[in-house]
């Protein structure tokens, strides 16, 4: 996604005209990942480090390496 919104950025000031056109599907990826607003963005981003802990934990009994601490 942050690729994708980099593209766009570079579109909006190299060829206006073609990030307009390609604008909707950008705005419906955002919309799917329900990060429109930056108050949407911030609490998902708050959702995603509090479960990087569990997902280490995974990773770590997946991987066969201890992860304490």
């Amino acid at each position: 996604m942050a690729t994708y919104a980099r593209c766009h950025a570079v579109l909006a000031a190299d060829a206006p005209g073609r990030e307009v056109a390609l604008r909707p599907a950008f705005e419906a990826a955002v919309a799917d990942l329900q990060v429109a607003s930056a108050a949407q963005r911030g609490r998902r981003a708050d959702e995603v480090v509090a479960s990087l802990s569990g997902w280490w934990a995974v990773a770590g009994a997946i991987g066969g390496w201890d992860v304490a601490g």
